[in-house]
């Protein structure tokens, strides 16, 4: 890839960066984030193809104009659906308008061997849509909850997201920048972790979702909140 630096443009490799998979029957789907060695360029946006039978891999590349789409996670109740999140690349690091332009959500269709994108969803398709790209988790076929990041000293946001009509709900502010991790579905109910809270507790009504009391883990006296939720089935 083509980064700028301080004498001028460079070409540089970029390493596929693995980060999580989902297997649907014999194929494996992996997020790949595609950056440089120093994180200073992003190649565009992709996921592997892996067939466990053949111990091959290919690449399939998403919709033009995306990078970094390491997230990929399951969707509940459709074994043929792959959800993956691309978080955008900016450099320097966080310029919204770059991340807004790079930044995507979409929904995998994999038929055997075959994979095509079934539904995408681009902040930038609305400049009113939040950039609600990051821990993403899906929650059925066409809805997903994801994390817009503040900047500085802003909150985060937590967002439903309708990737069929393009709407946007949110869920809940963060007190500060960088502190919602990553969430999970669990049976009736969606669980996200919040630095200053503890882990938040939704159930569903309708395309919403109505908080109810949440879970106070103290880190075990290390000092550190949760960030993380996996769901184990």
């Amino acid at each position: 890839v083509t980064v700028a630096t301080d004498g001028g443009p460079q070409t540089k490799l970029a390493y596929p960066r693995p980060s999580r998979m989902v297997r649907v029957g014999r194929i494996a789907i992996v997020g790949l984030a595609r950056l440089t060695l120093g994180f200073d360029g992003a190649a565009p946006g992709a996921v592997a193809i892996v067939d466990l039978d053949a111990r091959s891999a290919r690449l399939f590349e998403l919709p033009a104009g995306v990078a970094n789409c390491g997230r990929v996670v399951p969707v509940p109740g459709r074994p043929n659906r792959v959800a993956v999140a691309c978080g955008g690349f900016s450099m320097p690091f966080d310029d919204e308008p770059v991340v807004r332009e790079t930044s995507g959500l979409f929904m995998l269709d994999v038929q055997g061997s075959t994979v095509s994108v079934a539904l995408a969803w681009r902040p930038n398709a609305d400049a009113g849509r939040p950039v609600a790209v990051a821990e993403a988790v899906a929650l059925d076929e066409r809805t997903m909850v994801a994390v817009d990041y503040g900047a500085g000293v802003a909150p985060d946001g937590c967002h439903l997201v309708d990737l069929v009509n393009g709407q946007t709900e949110r869920l809940f502010d963060s007190a500060g920048s960088f502190q919602i991790g990553s969430g999970a579905l669990g049976p009736g109910v969606l669980l996200v972790p919040d630095v200053s809270v503890g882990i938040r507790r939704f159930r569903r009504g309708g395309f919403g979702f109505d908080e109810i009391d949440p879970v106070f883990i103290d880190g075990g006296g290390v000092g550190l909140p949760p960030r993380h939720v996996y769901s184990i089935e």
